[in-house]
């Protein structure tokens, strides 16, 4: 069902990808086929921001953002979570959305 809401609605709203890479991130280790989606999913949505500026809230891309730099701790894109980590808290300055997650990855990171 997930896939058919982001094939269909992916386009016009974030919340298809959105739901499905949250659920997709948070699956036992044995659903490794399905946890890919996390990484697809966050991405795919900060490219359609990137594109369209008010394709998200700023709510839904606070925590897309601390999702992504989540799902991106390795060496390799250090630097470009810590930039998505900085974004988040940006969105987020009364620590309504992902701020608080965001600040504490943002410290184990460096």
């Amino acid at each position: 069902m997930f896939g058919d809401a982001v094939e269909k609605y992916s386009a016009v709203s974030p919340l298809p990808e959105f739901l499905r890479g949250s659920v997709a991130e948070n699956l036992p280790w044995f659903f490794f086929t399905k946890r890919k989606f996390a990484k697809q999913d966050f991405q795919s949505i900060i490219d359609k921001q990137e594109r369209l500026d008010d394709y998200a809230n700023w709510k839904i891309m606070s925590f897309t953002y601390w999702a992504w730099a989540k799902q991106h701790q390795v060496k390799k894109f250090r630097s470009k979570a810590l930039q998505y980590l900085e974004k988040a808290i940006k969105l987020d300055p009364t620590y309504q959305a992902g701020r608080a997650k965001a600040e504490e990855l943002k410290v184990a990171l460096m």
